[in-house]
């Protein structure tokens, strides 16, 4: 008698994870969320995963492994994020994790996610396999200090704008009759002592309030090999934080482009933004370019804007430097990273920033307007 119960008790453990597969298979369900789409560097994403048991057998233990794309981090600071947890039968439960971002640029999860169910004697297991269609938009950061020096006086427009808040006082425009509120320093004593009423100073100024912010995504002569990604995270850094100080001084901005933007490939133009809009802009792009940086500043000549521009580049041919000294009178270059000005080019009446010698590596080093080469 107790033979059979041995033999009924080994037959059991050996049949039980087959019975246990077969009841629980195509039986369980898998949601995965992300409670954020567009994050800066260092934020917190929360990753939910609702794990729906519709067998009326209970799984003991359940693994998740989720796969993280690059420039994502687990709290493990590894590349890739596991959650365990257990369900009973007829039960749904919700596992929360979180990931980090670590790195600018579109994010997005294409890798199949893993789920293993673990029998309760742990003699078998079985995996299911799901599809994440997510895309996590990373911001650049921002670095208000490295750009609080930007010599935005120096850009000065070529139409004459009226300025009721804030005036100019270097262009005096005319006088005018009081209004009650107007400041007594603008009295013009001797006008009023003239015409026997009072009148006040009227300015103008010529500094232009728009302004059109280029990134230039070519880094050599052939562009279509791609692009640096650390040199492309640094362009963008400068041209966010440049927008967001813009922006505070009350400029309108405009955003023009050749890199690859993930929703539109080959838009250069993308009109009038806030500097938020272009931080979200540039999570989007890609270390891609889309056209030489000679059809961006085609596009923008033909474009008939007569505004002033900022050009952040980290490559400028001798032809680009032609075209910007003889088709644009108002243009500041800012150059960044480790690219470089060919020997030949020179930028006379276009100003450049920063004024003073950087090293940028390569054995070479930018250089002030009109100066000569600097070797290091």
């Amino acid at each position: 008698m107790i033979a059979l119960w041995v033999l009924v008790g080994l037959a059991s453990l050996w049949g039980w994870p087959s019975i246990w597969a077969y009841s629980v298979k195509h039986q369980v369900e898998l949601t995965i969320k992300f409670n954020r789409s567009l994050v800066a560097i260092g934020d917190e994403i929360e990753v939910s995963c609702q794990v729906v048991n519709q067998s009326f057998l209970p799984l003991p233990r359940l693994r998740l492994v989720i796969p993280l794309p690059q420039g994502l981090l687990a709290e493990t600071e590894k590349p890739f994020l596991i959650l365990e947890t257990s369900v009973g039968g007829r039960e749904s439960i919700t596992a929360i994790g979180q990931i980090r971002a670590t790195r600018r640029g579109p994010k997005v999860f294409d890798n199949p996610v893993e789920l293993v169910v673990y029998d309760w004697l742990g003699l078998r297991d079985m995996k299911v396999q799901q599809d994440i269609h997510h895309q996590l938009a990373v911001m650049p950061d921002i670095q208000p200090q490295a750009m609080s020096s930007l010599p935005l006086k120096s850009l000065i427009g070529s139409f004459e704008v009226r300025r009721w808040l804030h005036v100019d006082e270097s262009l005096y425009r005319g006088a005018r009759p009081y209004h009650p509120g107007d400041p007594f320093k603008h009295i013009d004593w001797l006008a009023s002592a003239t015409s026997g009423n009072w009148l006040v100073k009227e300015f103008s100024t010529s500094s232009e309030s728009t302004l059109h912010l280029m990134m230039n995504a070519q880094s050599q002569q052939d562009y279509w090999t791609g692009l640096d990604e650390d040199l492309f995270d640094e362009i963008c850094s400068k041209v966010a934080s440049v927008a967001q100080l813009l922006e505070k001084r009350r400029f309108v901005l405009h955003f023009w482009t050749n890199a690859v933007w993930t929703r539109s490939v080959g838009k250069l133009y993308f009109g009038r933004q806030s500097a938020t809009g272009i931080r979200t802009l540039l999570a989007e792009a890609k270390p891609l370019v889309s056209v030489s940086q000679s059809d961006l500043l085609e596009m923008f000549l033909k474009s008939r804007h007569r505004e002033d521009a900022i050009l952040f580049t980290s490559y400028l041919s001798g032809e680009d430097a032609q075209t910007l000294e003889k088709r644009f009178n108002q243009m500041m270059v800012v150059p960044i990273g480790c690219g470089g000005f060919p020997e030949s080019t020179q930028l006379h009446h276009l100003e450049t920033w920063p004024r003073d010698t950087r090293e940028v590596g390569g054995g070479a080093s930018w250089r002030p307007i009109g100066s000569q080469p600097v070797h290091t």
